[in-house]
Protein backbone atom coordinates (compact mmCIF):
# COMPACT_ATOMS: atom_id res chain seq x y z
CA UNK A 1 0.00 0.00 0.00
CA UNK A 2 2.68 2.32 0.71
CA UNK A 3 4.28 1.23 -2.22
CA UNK A 4 1.70 2.30 -4.30
CA UNK A 5 1.08 5.86 -2.35
CA UNK A 6 4.97 6.46 -2.71
CA UNK A 7 4.10 5.62 -7.10
CA UNK A 8 0.94 8.18 -7.10
CA UNK A 9 2.96 10.73 -5.84
CA UNK A 10 6.15 10.37 -7.71
CA UNK A 11 3.89 10.49 -11.04
CA UNK A 12 1.78 13.58 -9.47
CA UNK A 13 4.96 15.06 -8.82
CA UNK A 14 6.26 14.01 -12.32
CA UNK A 15 2.86 15.30 -13.98
CA UNK A 16 3.16 19.01 -12.05
CA UNK A 17 6.88 19.19 -13.23
CA UNK A 18 5.36 18.52 -16.77
CA UNK A 19 2.57 21.63 -16.78
CA UNK A 20 5.79 23.89 -15.52
CA UNK A 21 7.56 23.19 -18.06
CA UNK A 22 4.80 23.60 -21.06
CA UNK A 23 4.48 26.71 -19.15
CA UNK A 24 7.18 27.60 -19.92
CA UNK A 25 7.50 26.87 -23.23
CA UNK A 26 4.27 28.18 -23.83
CA UNK A 27 5.25 31.73 -22.32
CA UNK A 28 8.53 31.69 -24.18
CA UNK A 29 7.00 30.41 -27.54
CA UNK A 30 4.67 33.86 -27.39
CA UNK A 31 7.42 36.16 -26.75
CA UNK A 32 9.28 34.49 -30.02
CA UNK A 33 6.12 35.18 -31.75
CA UNK A 34 5.50 38.90 -30.88
CA UNK A 35 9.40 39.50 -31.21
CA UNK A 36 8.52 38.39 -34.82
CA UNK A 37 5.27 39.92 -35.33
CA UNK A 38 6.41 43.20 -33.33
CA UNK A 39 9.67 44.72 -33.55
CA UNK A 40 8.59 47.82 -31.25
CA UNK A 41 6.83 45.47 -28.67
CA UNK A 42 10.05 43.63 -28.51
CA UNK A 43 11.38 46.87 -26.82
CA UNK A 44 8.44 47.92 -24.97
CA UNK A 45 7.33 44.73 -23.62
CA UNK A 46 9.80 42.39 -23.52
CA UNK A 47 13.41 44.44 -22.48
CA UNK A 48 11.37 47.40 -21.06
CA UNK A 49 12.76 50.78 -21.31
CA UNK A 50 16.56 50.14 -22.21
CA UNK A 51 16.17 49.06 -25.40
CA UNK A 52 13.58 50.85 -27.64
CA UNK A 53 12.92 49.63 -31.58
CA UNK A 54 12.30 52.60 -33.94
CA UNK A 55 11.11 51.96 -37.57
CA UNK A 56 11.70 54.28 -40.16
CA UNK A 57 9.56 53.89 -43.57
CA UNK A 58 9.79 54.64 -46.81
CA UNK A 59 5.73 55.35 -46.68
CA UNK A 60 4.68 56.66 -43.03
CA UNK A 61 8.09 58.55 -43.18
CA UNK A 62 7.76 59.52 -46.74
CA UNK A 63 11.71 59.01 -47.33
CA UNK A 64 12.38 60.44 -50.83
CA UNK A 65 13.39 57.72 -53.37
CA UNK A 66 13.77 57.62 -57.46
CA UNK A 67 13.96 54.61 -59.78
CA UNK A 68 14.85 53.93 -63.11
CA UNK A 69 15.36 51.09 -65.82
CA UNK A 70 18.78 50.89 -67.89
CA UNK A 71 20.79 48.41 -70.43
CA UNK A 72 23.50 46.49 -70.13
CA UNK A 73 26.35 46.20 -73.14
CA UNK A 74 26.43 42.46 -72.99
CA UNK A 75 25.56 39.29 -70.88
CA UNK A 76 27.57 36.34 -70.00
CA UNK A 77 25.07 33.81 -72.20
CA UNK A 78 27.61 31.31 -73.00
CA UNK A 79 27.24 29.97 -68.67
CA UNK A 80 23.59 30.04 -68.99
CA UNK A 81 21.95 27.02 -67.67
CA UNK A 82 19.63 26.79 -70.01
CA UNK A 83 19.22 27.42 -73.98
CA UNK A 84 16.38 29.34 -75.57
CA UNK A 85 14.87 29.32 -78.94
CA UNK A 86 11.68 31.14 -80.66
CA UNK A 87 10.00 34.51 -80.53
CA UNK A 88 8.00 37.55 -78.60
CA UNK A 89 7.05 40.54 -79.44
CA UNK A 90 10.17 42.37 -77.97
CA UNK A 91 12.66 39.56 -78.33
CA UNK A 92 14.12 36.42 -80.85
CA UNK A 93 16.19 34.21 -79.61
CA UNK A 94 18.73 31.86 -81.63
CA UNK A 95 19.90 29.04 -80.75
CA UNK A 96 23.14 27.00 -81.22
CA UNK A 97 23.78 23.04 -80.36
CA UNK A 98 27.27 20.84 -80.94
CA UNK A 99 26.80 17.39 -79.75
CA UNK A 100 30.35 14.92 -78.55
CA UNK A 101 31.10 11.62 -76.74
CA UNK A 102 33.73 9.42 -76.37
CA UNK A 103 33.28 6.85 -79.16
CA UNK A 104 33.69 3.13 -78.09
CA UNK A 105 36.57 1.40 -79.85
CA UNK A 106 34.54 -0.61 -81.90
CA UNK A 107 32.75 2.35 -83.60
CA UNK A 108 35.66 4.02 -84.12
CA UNK A 109 37.64 1.20 -85.40
CA UNK A 110 34.80 0.70 -88.18
CA UNK A 111 34.51 4.11 -88.72
CA UNK A 112 38.32 4.26 -88.99
CA UNK A 113 38.19 1.79 -91.72
CA UNK A 114 34.95 2.87 -93.52
CA UNK A 115 32.94 0.42 -92.85
CA UNK A 116 29.78 1.97 -90.43
CA UNK A 117 26.54 2.60 -91.54
CA UNK A 118 24.45 4.67 -90.19
CA UNK A 119 20.75 4.20 -89.87
CA UNK A 120 19.35 6.52 -87.99
CA UNK A 121 20.36 9.90 -86.11
CA UNK A 122 17.42 11.41 -84.04
CA UNK A 123 17.68 14.64 -81.63
CA UNK A 124 15.61 14.73 -78.64
CA UNK A 125 14.99 18.48 -77.23
CA UNK A 126 12.84 18.34 -74.12
CA UNK A 127 11.11 21.83 -73.14
CA UNK A 128 12.09 23.06 -69.31
CA UNK A 129 10.90 26.45 -69.86
CA UNK A 130 7.89 28.43 -71.63
CA UNK A 131 7.16 31.22 -72.40
CA UNK A 132 4.21 33.07 -74.61
CA UNK A 133 1.19 31.78 -76.32
CA UNK A 134 0.99 28.23 -75.59
CA UNK A 135 -1.55 27.86 -77.76
CA UNK A 136 0.22 28.73 -80.82
CA UNK A 137 2.55 25.48 -82.50
CA UNK A 138 5.75 25.90 -82.42
CA UNK A 139 8.35 26.04 -84.82
CA UNK A 140 12.07 26.35 -86.21
CA UNK A 141 14.91 25.84 -89.22
CA UNK A 142 18.19 23.87 -87.89
CA UNK A 143 20.86 23.91 -90.26
CA UNK A 144 23.92 22.58 -90.02
CA UNK A 145 27.40 24.44 -88.94
CA UNK A 146 29.91 25.21 -91.61
CA UNK A 147 32.41 27.65 -89.31
CA UNK A 148 34.08 27.04 -85.71
CA UNK A 149 32.49 29.01 -82.94
CA UNK A 150 32.50 28.53 -79.11
CA UNK A 151 30.26 29.41 -76.17
CA UNK A 152 32.29 32.12 -74.57
CA UNK A 153 31.74 35.72 -75.72
CA UNK A 154 29.22 34.59 -77.91
CA UNK A 155 26.79 37.42 -79.32
CA UNK A 156 24.61 38.55 -82.02
CA UNK A 157 28.00 39.83 -83.79
CA UNK A 158 29.49 36.77 -83.81
CA UNK A 159 25.93 35.25 -85.25
CA UNK A 160 26.37 37.37 -88.07
CA UNK A 161 29.85 36.03 -89.05
CA UNK A 162 28.37 32.32 -88.59
CA UNK A 163 28.35 30.36 -91.84
CA UNK A 164 25.89 27.34 -92.24
CA UNK A 165 24.07 25.35 -94.99
CA UNK A 166 21.18 26.93 -96.18
CA UNK A 167 18.97 23.76 -96.53
CA UNK A 168 17.56 22.32 -93.17
CA UNK A 169 19.61 18.78 -92.30
CA UNK A 170 16.40 17.61 -91.38
CA UNK A 171 13.65 16.04 -93.56
CA UNK A 172 11.10 15.45 -90.25
CA UNK A 173 10.22 16.90 -87.21
CA UNK A 174 7.99 16.05 -84.25
CA UNK A 175 6.87 19.11 -82.10
CA UNK A 176 4.97 19.20 -78.56
CA UNK A 177 5.67 20.96 -75.45
CA UNK A 178 6.83 18.44 -73.56
CA UNK A 179 9.29 16.62 -76.66
CA UNK A 180 10.83 17.79 -80.23
CA UNK A 181 12.29 15.31 -82.02
CA UNK A 182 13.87 15.21 -85.14
CA UNK A 183 16.31 13.21 -87.77
CA UNK A 184 19.60 14.19 -89.14
CA UNK A 185 20.46 13.15 -92.66
CA UNK A 186 22.83 10.14 -92.67
CA UNK A 187 25.83 11.79 -94.83
CA UNK A 188 25.48 14.96 -92.05
CA UNK A 189 25.40 12.54 -89.18
CA UNK A 190 28.06 10.36 -90.34
CA UNK A 191 30.41 13.23 -91.17
CA UNK A 192 29.51 13.95 -87.62
CA UNK A 193 30.83 10.58 -86.45
CA UNK A 194 33.73 10.55 -87.90
CA UNK A 195 35.46 13.69 -86.87
CA UNK A 196 34.43 12.37 -83.13
CA UNK A 197 36.75 9.21 -84.25
CA UNK A 198 39.37 11.80 -85.04
CA UNK A 199 39.06 11.99 -88.93
CA UNK A 200 41.12 15.74 -89.50
CA UNK A 201 38.89 16.21 -92.78
CA UNK A 202 35.71 15.16 -91.33
CA UNK A 203 33.82 18.19 -89.30
CA UNK A 204 31.34 18.65 -86.09
CA UNK A 205 30.29 22.05 -85.58
CA UNK A 206 26.77 21.32 -84.72
CA UNK A 207 23.90 22.91 -85.74
CA UNK A 208 22.18 26.34 -85.40
CA UNK A 209 18.24 26.80 -84.93
CA UNK A 210 16.41 29.77 -86.24
CA UNK A 211 13.39 30.43 -84.85
CA UNK A 212 10.36 30.28 -87.43
CA UNK A 213 8.82 34.26 -88.39
CA UNK A 214 5.18 35.22 -87.03
CA UNK A 215 5.25 33.20 -83.66
CA UNK A 216 5.14 34.11 -80.01
CA UNK A 217 6.50 31.14 -78.24
CA UNK A 218 9.33 30.14 -76.74
CA UNK A 219 11.25 27.29 -75.53
CA UNK A 220 13.76 26.63 -73.23
CA UNK A 221 16.05 23.26 -72.65
CA UNK A 222 18.66 22.19 -70.10
CA UNK A 223 22.04 23.53 -71.22
CA UNK A 224 25.64 21.53 -71.21
CA UNK A 225 26.07 19.96 -67.89
CA UNK A 226 28.52 18.81 -65.53
CA UNK A 227 26.26 15.48 -65.52
CA UNK A 228 23.79 13.76 -67.51
CA UNK A 229 19.85 14.64 -66.60
CA UNK A 230 17.05 12.75 -68.45
CA UNK A 231 15.95 16.04 -69.85
CA UNK A 232 18.95 17.12 -71.21
CA UNK A 233 19.39 17.28 -75.05
CA UNK A 234 21.17 14.20 -77.00
CA UNK A 235 21.53 13.08 -80.18
CA UNK A 236 21.02 8.84 -80.60
CA UNK A 237 22.85 7.35 -83.34
CA UNK A 238 22.28 3.97 -85.00
CA UNK A 239 24.63 2.02 -86.40
CA UNK A 240 26.05 -1.10 -88.32
CA UNK A 241 29.52 -2.42 -88.30
CA UNK A 242 31.10 -4.51 -90.93
CA UNK A 243 29.69 -7.66 -89.17
CA UNK A 244 26.33 -6.25 -89.03
CA UNK A 245 26.69 -5.91 -85.45
CA UNK A 246 23.55 -3.29 -84.77
CA UNK A 247 24.73 -0.37 -81.92
CA UNK A 248 23.13 2.76 -80.63
CA UNK A 249 25.42 5.38 -79.46
CA UNK A 250 24.10 8.37 -77.62
CA UNK A 251 26.00 11.71 -77.64
CA UNK A 252 25.33 14.70 -75.39
CA UNK A 253 25.96 18.47 -75.29
CA UNK A 254 29.54 20.29 -75.23
CA UNK A 255 28.67 23.20 -76.69
CA UNK A 256 25.42 25.41 -76.40
CA UNK A 257 24.64 29.08 -76.53
CA UNK A 258 21.30 30.97 -77.45
CA UNK A 259 21.62 34.50 -78.42
CA UNK A 260 18.51 36.31 -77.80
CA UNK A 261 17.93 39.98 -80.00
CA UNK A 262 15.79 42.49 -79.25
CA UNK A 263 14.78 46.16 -78.17
CA UNK A 264 13.00 46.67 -74.44
CA UNK A 265 9.73 47.66 -75.03
CA UNK A 266 9.75 51.68 -74.10
CA UNK A 267 7.94 51.74 -70.73
CA UNK A 268 6.54 55.18 -68.67
CA UNK A 269 9.01 56.91 -66.27
CA UNK A 270 6.98 55.76 -63.04
CA UNK A 271 7.45 51.96 -63.26
CA UNK A 272 10.49 50.04 -62.99
CA UNK A 273 10.87 47.12 -65.88
CA UNK A 274 13.56 44.41 -66.21
CA UNK A 275 14.49 41.95 -68.86
CA UNK A 276 15.95 38.79 -68.86
CA UNK A 277 18.02 37.77 -71.74
CA UNK A 278 18.46 41.74 -72.73
CA UNK A 279 19.84 42.71 -69.87
CA UNK A 280 17.66 45.37 -68.61
CA UNK A 281 18.37 45.87 -64.69
CA UNK A 282 17.00 48.43 -62.53
CA UNK A 283 17.94 51.15 -60.45
CA UNK A 284 16.45 52.51 -57.20
CA UNK A 285 17.26 54.90 -54.23
CA UNK A 286 16.28 55.94 -51.48
CA UNK A 287 17.10 58.90 -49.34
CA UNK A 288 18.47 57.74 -46.34
CA UNK A 289 19.50 60.96 -44.68
CA UNK A 290 16.56 60.67 -41.58
CA UNK A 291 17.99 57.64 -40.66
CA UNK A 292 20.44 58.77 -37.26
CA UNK A 293 23.96 58.10 -37.53
CA UNK A 294 24.39 56.61 -33.67
CA UNK A 295 22.07 53.55 -34.13
CA UNK A 296 21.90 49.79 -35.04
CA UNK A 297 19.81 48.41 -37.56
CA UNK A 298 18.33 45.60 -36.69
CA UNK A 299 16.49 44.81 -39.91
CA UNK A 300 15.59 46.10 -42.96
CA UNK A 301 13.25 45.28 -45.70
CA UNK A 302 11.96 46.03 -49.07
CA UNK A 303 9.22 45.25 -51.06
CA UNK A 304 8.78 46.14 -55.03
CA UNK A 305 4.91 46.00 -56.56
CA UNK A 306 4.98 43.52 -59.51
CA UNK A 307 2.42 45.44 -62.70
CA UNK A 308 1.02 42.21 -63.55
CA UNK A 309 -0.89 43.42 -66.82
CA UNK A 310 2.20 44.82 -68.44
CA UNK A 311 4.25 42.07 -67.27
CA UNK A 312 5.49 38.70 -69.50
CA UNK A 313 6.38 35.99 -67.03
CA UNK A 314 7.54 32.59 -68.41
CA UNK A 315 7.12 28.83 -66.45
CA UNK A 316 9.16 28.76 -64.04
CA UNK A 317 9.39 32.32 -63.33
CA UNK A 318 12.42 33.82 -61.81
CA UNK A 319 12.61 32.92 -57.56
CA UNK A 320 14.19 36.39 -56.87
CA UNK A 321 15.39 39.38 -57.35
CA UNK A 322 19.41 40.34 -56.77
CA UNK A 323 20.19 43.52 -54.94
CA UNK A 324 23.26 45.36 -54.87
CA UNK A 325 24.58 48.68 -53.57
CA UNK A 326 26.01 50.92 -56.39
CA UNK A 327 30.04 51.60 -56.10
CA UNK A 328 29.27 54.35 -58.90
CA UNK A 329 25.67 54.06 -60.63
CA UNK A 330 27.02 56.25 -63.37
CA UNK A 331 29.30 53.36 -65.01
CA UNK A 332 26.55 51.08 -63.20
CA UNK A 333 29.80 49.35 -60.72
CA UNK A 334 28.60 48.00 -57.51
CA UNK A 335 30.32 47.29 -54.17
CA UNK A 336 32.47 44.36 -54.64
CA UNK A 337 32.86 43.03 -51.02
CA UNK A 338 29.21 43.22 -50.41
CA UNK A 339 27.11 39.98 -51.01
CA UNK A 340 23.95 40.16 -52.90
CA UNK A 341 20.69 40.52 -51.17
CA UNK A 342 17.58 38.79 -52.42
CA UNK A 343 13.81 39.48 -52.54
CA UNK A 344 11.93 36.75 -52.93
CA UNK A 345 8.83 36.42 -55.82
CA UNK A 346 5.74 35.70 -54.36
CA UNK A 347 3.82 36.11 -58.23
CA UNK A 348 2.54 39.32 -57.18
CA UNK A 349 5.51 41.16 -55.41
CA UNK A 350 9.48 40.90 -54.55
CA UNK A 351 10.08 41.01 -50.89
CA UNK A 352 13.09 40.45 -48.91
CA UNK A 353 15.52 41.61 -46.11
CA UNK A 354 18.22 44.20 -47.31
CA UNK A 355 19.74 44.81 -43.90
CA UNK A 356 23.64 44.09 -44.74
CA UNK A 357 22.93 46.87 -47.91
CA UNK A 358 21.14 49.44 -45.15
CA UNK A 359 24.17 48.77 -42.65
CA UNK A 360 26.93 50.01 -44.83
CA UNK A 361 25.24 52.85 -45.94
CA UNK A 362 24.94 53.98 -42.16
CA UNK A 363 28.22 52.97 -41.15
CA UNK A 364 29.75 55.81 -43.80
CA UNK A 365 29.32 54.43 -47.47
CA UNK A 366 27.98 56.51 -50.01
CA UNK A 367 24.73 56.06 -50.96
CA UNK A 368 24.57 55.57 -54.74
CA UNK A 369 21.45 53.61 -54.92
CA UNK A 370 20.81 49.82 -55.36
CA UNK A 371 21.26 47.51 -58.72
CA UNK A 372 18.18 45.55 -59.21
CA UNK A 373 18.82 42.17 -61.20
CA UNK A 374 16.95 39.15 -62.02
CA UNK A 375 18.08 36.03 -60.38
CA UNK A 376 16.82 34.19 -64.24
CA UNK A 377 18.56 36.99 -65.90
CA UNK A 378 20.91 34.63 -68.68
CA UNK A 379 18.21 31.59 -68.30
CA UNK A 380 15.20 33.14 -68.98
CA UNK A 381 13.39 35.88 -71.63
CA UNK A 382 10.42 37.17 -68.71
CA UNK A 383 9.51 40.75 -68.49
CA UNK A 384 8.92 41.88 -65.03
CA UNK A 385 7.52 45.61 -64.57
CA UNK A 386 7.31 47.06 -61.40
CA UNK A 387 5.84 50.28 -59.97
CA UNK A 388 8.63 52.35 -59.95
CA UNK A 389 8.81 55.52 -57.49
CA UNK A 390 6.57 57.90 -59.18
CA UNK A 391 3.77 56.02 -59.53
CA UNK A 392 0.10 57.70 -58.49
CA UNK A 393 -0.80 55.53 -55.67
CA UNK A 394 2.27 55.49 -52.98
CA UNK A 395 1.13 51.97 -51.31
CA UNK A 396 1.96 50.33 -54.92
CA UNK A 397 5.48 52.40 -54.84
CA UNK A 398 8.80 50.83 -53.81
CA UNK A 399 8.89 50.31 -49.96
CA UNK A 400 11.49 50.44 -47.45
CA UNK A 401 11.32 49.76 -43.76
CA UNK A 402 13.81 50.01 -41.46
CA UNK A 403 14.51 48.71 -37.64
CA UNK A 404 16.63 49.92 -35.53
CA UNK A 405 17.65 51.33 -32.29
CA UNK A 406 19.47 53.93 -30.63
CA UNK A 407 22.77 53.47 -29.25
CA UNK A 408 23.70 54.56 -25.80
Amino acid sequence: MQLILLSRILIKGDFLRLVKLSSIILIVTSIFISCQDDPTSLGKDFIGNELEIIILSSTEDSLAQHSSSYLVDSLSLGASSRILLGNLNYVKSTMLLRFGIILPDSVRTSLLNKSLTVHSSEVELRPNYRIGDLTQQFDFSVHKITSDWGSAKFNADSLTLLSYEPNELTDQKEISDTLIKFNVHSEIALEWMNALAGDSLAENYGMVFFPSPGTNLIYGFRAFPFIQFENSPLIRFVVENENSKMDTVVATLVFDVHVPEGTPPAIDDDRIQLIAGLGQRGKLFFDLSKLPQNVNINRAELTLQLDTLNSVIGSPAADSLRIQLFADSSDFSVVSNLRSSRLRFDGKQFKGEITQPIQVINKGTENQGMRLILSNEIEALDKYVLYGSKYSNPSLRPKLVIYYNVLK
